[in-house]
């Protein structure tokens, strides 16, 4: 009898049990994980096309926080630099179909779109929430 021809696929078999059982357990991890983790709702200010956005504030040419109607605030970043965008005295919102302003969307300033990269909901504190405030008192 010929083992030759047979230890072949021994040796194809045993690899693939090595290089699998490691990647199983790497998976079972994730899952587990994932499971316990909350589900994220993805960022979105709904009829931003509509008076669905209050304020709006430029922290740098990659950075925008926009105010909602019900004054929570979003952070979005953009995925290049916007020129523009900290000395601007307006600016348009790019929504989607349905009008809500998600990661998908986009600003145009001064005739220039600037995509998102990312669009998420932050918790300002009171302290700079009072700032922004006396900004906008000064600026009236």
């Amino acid at each position: 009898m010929n083992l030759s021809k047979y230890s072949k696929f021994f040796y194809l078999g045993f690899l693939a049990i090595v290089l699998v059982e490691p990647l199983s357990a790497i998976a079972k991890t994730t899952v587990a994980e994932a499971a316990d983790a909350e589900p994220q709702r993805p960022a979105v200010i709904h009829f931003a096309n509509q008076g669905g956005i209050k304020n709006w504030n430029a922290i740098d040419s990659d950075t925008l926080q926009i105010q909602a109607r019900n004054n929570q605030w979003f952070e979005a970043e953009m995925f290049s630099f916007c020129y523009g965008l900290t000395s601007a005295n307006g600016i348009g919102f790019v929504t989607e179909h349905d009008g809500s302003l998600d990661k998908y969307s986009s600003v145009v300033v001064r005739g220039e779109e600037c995509h998102f990269k990312s669009f998420e909901q932050v918790d300002l504190s009171a302290e700079d929430q009072q700032t922004e405030s006396a900004a906008e008192v000064s600026a009236k």
